[in-house]
C-alpha cells in the first residue's frame, strides 16, 4: 500500500514538473516574443536552457552520490566532530559580523561628534573678534563712528 503511494505522489510529482516545464517553456517563448528575438535564436536558447538544466540535475546527482559516499566513509563520531567545527565557525564568523557592525557606529558616533565639537572655543572667539573688527572697520567708512 505503502509503495502504491510512494509511486503515486512520484508520479504526481513528476507530472507536476513536467507541467512547470511546459508553462516555463511557453513564459520563455512569450518573453522571447516580446522581445523581438527572431525564432531560430529563440530556440537555441531554449535548447541552451534545457542544456543547462540537465547539467544542473546531473551535478544535483553527482554531489548527493558523493554525500553518500562520505557518509558512508565517517563514523557518527566524526560527523559530530566536524558538524560542531562548522557550528563553531558559522557562530564565530557570526559574532564578528556583529562586533564589526557596532565597531563602525561607534567610529560613527565619534566622528560626528568630532564634526560637532572640532572647532574649539578659542577659535570661536578669534573669529568673533575679527568679525567685529571688520564691522567696526565698515562702520568707521561709513561715518557712523
Amino acid at each position: 500500500m505503502t509503495e502504491e503511494l510512494d509511486q503515486n505522489n512520484t508520479d504526481a510529482y513528476k507530472n507536476e514538473n513536467s507541467q512547470d516545464e511546459c508553462e516555463q517553456d511557453s513564459n520563455v517563448l512569450e518573453v522571447f516574443d516580446s522581445m523581438l528575438i527572431s525564432d531560430d535564436l529563440a530556440a537555441i536558447l531554449l535548447d541552451e536552457a534545457k542544456n543547462l538544466k540537465a547539467q544542473i540535475k546531473t551535478t544535483e546527482k553527482n554531489r548527493d552520490q558523493l554525500v553518500e559516499q562520505a557518509r558512508l566513509k565517517i563514523s557518527n563520531d566524526q560527523a559530530r566532530q566536524v558538524i560542531v567545527e562548522r557550528l563553531g565557525k558559522q557562530l564565530f564568523d557570526s559574532y564578528r559580523q556583529y562586533l564589526r557592525a557596532d565597531q563602525r557606529a561607534c567610529i560613527a558616533a565619534i566622528e560626528n561628534l568630532w564634526r560637532k565639537y572640532a572647532v574649539t572655543a578659542k577659535q570661536i572667539e578669534a573669529e568673533r573678534d575679527q568679525a567685529a573688527a571688520e564691522l567696526q572697520a565698515f562702520l568707521r567708512e561709513l561715518g557712523y563712528e
